[in-house]
């Protein structure tokens, strides 16, 4: 049974991918991966270019990826489980999977259903059609474009596509690695033609693009100059800029608020992530903004973070701190028990709690304040 196939039990239907089956291809991993599930150690699950990854954290953050679609179920694991069969870290992301189809799909919602992404795109594989990172069938496709309505998507493929091809072309004259940069020149006259045309939505469909497809290439090349890294960084400050220039209401705005968390979270190399935070912090405006974007957010809270050492190589402390910004800017008082779960994990945290704890409560900012040096020994 193809993976592709396994996974209709994320549907309404049902059907497919079971925890029998999981259990089958685990064997004796299965018991060990589903301690890990249950205990909240799988985060940042989703479907990326064919592949389905995730993170899990077992005395080190472990990177998953699951490829769909191929003839047999097997995961790419830097630990010494065997490969013919499914380790413990791929176990638990697979139930991961199983049990959180509807939170995984609120990813998707400016690109479709992330079930009909698996069951109707992977098996139709139309690389000159769909964009890169999101090979839809052309049905899925038609329907995604009905619901969002935008008629630049196709803007959005051909740019990226250029820009791919721009990085290609320049691999193939100077080989990987080089310091060679390309010119964005074409693409900075379409944005500022569409900024005078007050065209905003297709500007803002160039600005992803583009921005997008540096951040996949950017390894493929010498960019000690940064040039790449600031063309990257000034695409994501225009698409911000025409967004708030077009004046957007909330549910206009919501696919964009969509994509750039979804870039956040996903995106490789991880040095980018922080330029997607800032944008969507601009972007975000008002309290339905704020209040979707907790929708977005709240499932990769993880339960537990991983210890001192690895706390700041793996990104989870970061998922906190963005939920403790959202609660902030609501006005919200789960904000008090985020705070009473994390601060003793992480000093980022635990500084973020006292400078609250600062207008509100002098005498428990104390407290934490005199429990931090035996916290965080290392400070």
């Amino acid at each position: 049974m193809s993976f592709c196939a396994s996974l209709m039990i994320m549907t309404e239907k049902g059907g497919g991918l079971t925890i029998g089956i999981i259990k089958d291809i685990s064997g004796r991993s299965f018991k060990a991966g589903e301690r890990l599930f249950e205990d909240g150690s799988v985060t940042r699950v989703r479907v990326d270019r064919h592949v389905l990854k995730g993170r899990v954290l077992d005395g080190i953050v472990y990177s998953i990826a699951i490829p769909i679609g191929d003839s047999s179920l097997y995961c790419n694991c830097i630990c010494s489980s065997s490969p013919e069969n499914l380790c413990r870290h791929g176990a638990a992301v697979l139930l991961y999977t199983l049990r959180n189809l509807k939170k995984i799909s609120q990813y998707w919602e400016h690109h479709g259903n992330v079930a009909d992404y698996l069951l109707e795109g992977l098996e139709d594989d139309k690389d000159d059609f769909m964009p890169r990172n999101m090979k839809y069938s052309k049905k899925s496709f038609r329907r995604l474009l009905d619901r969002l309505g935008d008629k630049y998507i196709q803007i959005y493929i051909d740019c990226l596509d250029d820009v791919d091809h721009m990085f290609y072309d320049l691999e193939v004259a100077y080989g990987v690695w080089t310091t060679e940069v390309v010119d964005f020149t074409v693409f900075f006259d379409k944005i500022s033609q569409c900024k005078r045309d007050k065209n905003y939505p297709k500007a803002a469909r160039i600005c992803q693009a583009v921005s997008e497809g540096i951040a996949f290439n950017i390894h493929n090349v010498d960019d000690s100059s940064a040039y790449h890294a600031d063309v990257f960084t000034t695409m994501l400050k225009e698409m911000v800029s025409v967004i708030h220039k077009a004046k957007f209401d909330h549910l206009q705005k919501r696919q964009y608020i969509s994509y750039l968390y979804d870039q956040f979270m996903y995106n490789e190399p991880d040095y980018l992530n922080e330029f997607y935070e800032e944008a969507l912090k601009t972007v975000c405006t008002t309290k339905k903004d704020h209040e979707y974007w907790r929708t977005l957010h709240e499932h990769a809270i993880p339960r537990k973070l991983p210890s001192h050492k690895l706390l700041r190589h793996s990104g989870y402390s970061s998922l906190v701190e963005m939920q403790a910004y959202i609660l902030e800017r609501l006005d919200d008082p789960s904000l008090v028990d985020l705070y009473e779960e994390y601060y003793r994990q992480s000093s980022t945290i635990c500084e973020m709690y006292i400078k609250m704890l600062s207008g509100t409560d002098k005498t428990k900012m104390q407290k934490i304040r005199k429990e931090m040096p035996s916290l965080f020994p290392q400070i």
